[in-house]
């Protein structure tokens, strides 16, 4: 009977943890993306290129905050919306170039629900972090109103490339990493 009281018991601690939370959690469990990188010292080299807006959003996974400038080296930032016909043609090739390992690949979920973001990482087997900016706060810093949007930013956390062109493909997204990051790719 004890034995039958204590597993009641933790049952019952189970169903109220998993009730209390704000939902956000829930939405973390079941997300689609990988956890943000953490924060990196930003690399002291000289550099051009305008510095990536001074703004934080929250990691669509959970976790602390990501900040673009502590990215701390070479990245590929692609901004989306499930409602964005090219963001969901350049998605799968996106997802290849983070795959290789080679830059770091972010996502920026932009004017868009979480859910939709969801289905739409879903049903293109995203699978990179991403970062959630449901105003568009960022896209606005950057002085830009429509999609597709994809920075590559270097090391030192500056603006190398802004693309805004038609949808990325694997050889595009190739080419920019290498002219404009200087990281070559298999």
């Amino acid at each position: 009977m004890r034995r039958l009281l204590a597993v009641a018991a933790a049952l019952s601690a189970l169903v109220l943890a998993a009730c209390s939370g704000t939902g956000d959690e829930r939405a973390q469990e079941s997300s689609p993306f990988a956890a943000c990188p953490p924060a990196a010292p930003t690399s002291t080299a000289p550099a051009g290129g305008t510095p990536v807006p001074d703004i934080a959003l929250d990691c669509f996974a959970g976790g602390p905050r990501v900040s673009l400038r502590t990215l701390g080296r070479p990245a590929v930032v692609n901004f989306f919306a499930s409602w964005c016909a090219p963001c969901r043609a350049e998605l799968p090739a996106v997802q290849r170039l983070a795959d290789t390992g080679q830059v770091l690949v972010l996502g920026v979920v932009t004017r868009d629900t979480r859910s939709a973001a969801a289905d739409l990482a879903t049903e293109t087997g995203v699978r990179f972090p991403a970062v959630f900016d449901p105003d568009q706060a960022l896209l606005a810093r950057l002085g830009r109103t429509a999609l597709p949007v994809t920075l590559f930013v270097d090391a030192t956390g500056r603006i190398a490339h802004v693309h805004t062109d038609a949808a990325l493909s694997d050889a595009t997204l190739t080419q920019l990493v290498r002219d404009k990051l200087h990281v070559d790719l298999p």
